[in-house]
């Protein structure tokens, strides 16, 4: 094999070489598109309330992602779900759910409410109509600043986000460690969320530009 031959085989080795390279790259890249289209539908699927803990977030800077930990753990994302003295009802509607409150109200009893399960004493100190209470943004939203008054007051912890359910130190422990163990899920799905919406709103703006 002459020198120039020899030459000519390395060049197309090392092309070869580099062709096998770019396009493990490329399967990755689509791979990884893939996986994150996929999961990013998958988890919009499940219909979480997640607009409604970002104007939360906006409104008092607590993340949405732990205000959604805490609807998982306390009323499994029920907009209409109530609590009376440790009873737990979830209603489909807003009017049937107020009934029971009534019902709760005469009998003298405590009561918790919506997303977030506020408690009736915040209700009833701020003069807050019950109906109001059912309001998503407005459940989430009292629930962060509920949240942001433990926070403010004792410092950015797991144990501060158990103030949210409870003064006891032990019955604290146990609710922030239900907590944690979603806060995970959820921190990735926000994240996920906002990078498809940032996505989605290059997609629109570009093809806008092209107009």
């Amino acid at each position: 094999m002459t020198v120039g031959k020899v030459a000519t085989f390395s060049g197309f080795f090392y092309r070869q070489k580099n062709i096998i390279k770019n396009m493990r790259h490329i399967r990755i890249l689509f791979t990884t598109l893939f996986m994150l289209v996929f999961f990013s539908n998958h988890i919009c699927a499940q219909n979480y309330p997640l607009k409604h803990a970002m104007t939360a977030e906006k409104e008092t800077g607590i993340d949405a992602w732990i205000l959604l930990a805490i609807a998982k753990v306390e009323s499994n994302f029920g907009q209409y779900a109530i609590n009376v003295e440790g009873k737990p009802f979830y209603f489909d509607s807003i009017d049937d759910a107020v009934r029971q409150i009534e019902k709760a109200k005469e009998s003298g009893k405590s009561y918790d409410i919506g997303y977030m399960q506020i408690n009736s004493y915040w209700f009833n100190k701020y003069n807050i109509p019950v109906r109001a209470g059912f309001d998503a943004d407005i459940n989430f939203t009292l629930g962060a600043l509920i949240l942001k008054y433990e926070i403010v007051n004792n410092g950015v912890s797991w144990e501060t986000i158990g103030l949210y359910h409870s003064k006891n130190p032990i019955l604290a422990k146990k609710y922030s460690e239900k907590i944690r163990k979603h806060a995970r899920y959820f921190k990735e799905f926000v994240e996920i969320s906002k990078r498809k919406e940032m996505s989605d709103h290059f997609f629109v703006d570009g093809l806008s530009a092209r107009r």
